[in-house]
């Protein structure tokens, strides 16, 4: 099984450098078998790993509060505030 690695950087310029500095931030990864894609962001709290999918079409897309609104119809009269 073959996957292709890829840094994840970023450039900054700095006043006074000619060139910018560099900072790296996860990497990618590409299975070339299956076409399965992960991103590694490297943060403050740890790794934090995020898989990759092709887009939907704007009319497959379910709306992202869709369910959170659900969850804060639910149970609203047991919450202490």
């Amino acid at each position: 099984m073959a996957k292709k690695f890829y840094d994840l950087m970023s450039a900054k310029k700095v006043e006074g450098r000619e060139k910018p500095i560099w900072t790296k931030h996860g990497v990618l990864c590409i299975d070339d078998e299956t076409h399965k894609k992960w991103i590694k962001l490297e943060t403050l709290f740890g790794e934090v790993w995020l898989n990759a999918y092709p887009q939907q079409e704007k009319s497959e897309q379910k709306p992202a509060t869709q369910g959170r609104e659900q969850a804060q119809t639910q149970g609203d009269e047991d919450v202490p505030f």
